[in-house]
């Protein structure tokens, strides 16, 4: 089982050193951002975690995957095997079921599979 990623707390020293820098970050049109301080360190803290797969989502930082999984596809079902052993997606509208390791392979196996039925993932 693979390891949770790390997640990029305010006072780490790479999300106050990306939130300083996005308070006047230059564009690419010749403008500057102008992002007031702490909204630069929450914006910081979101891009990390997300280049993590990591987003916070109802009060805790969770696998982009977890959430990701229903919106394109339809109606996903998401179980958690044991004590997160694995994870098991059934896609409901065809009853293709993938189990996998983590929400991030059973997602991707989950998606190849529609798409090699035809279904538009």
């Amino acid at each position: 089982m693979s390891e949770s990623p790390e997640i990029f707390e305010l006072d780490d020293p790479m999300v106050v050193e990306l939130g300083r820098f996005l308070r006047r970050a230059r564009l690419s049109n010749g403008g500057e951002t102008g992002i007031p301080e702490g909204h630069s360190e929450l914006l910081a803290q979101a891009c990390l975690n997300w280049l993590n797969n990591l987003v916070f989502d109802d009060g805790e930082w969770v696998t982009r995957a977890a959430i990701e999984a229903t919106p394109e596809l339809g109606a996903v079902e998401v179980t958690v095997i044991g004590d997160n052993e694995a994870v098991k997606m059934r896609h409901a509208p065809t009853g293709i079921t993938v189990v996998n390791l983590t929400h991030e392979l059973a997602w991707a196996e989950l998606k190849q599979k529609v798409r090699e039925v035809g279904v538009d993932a």
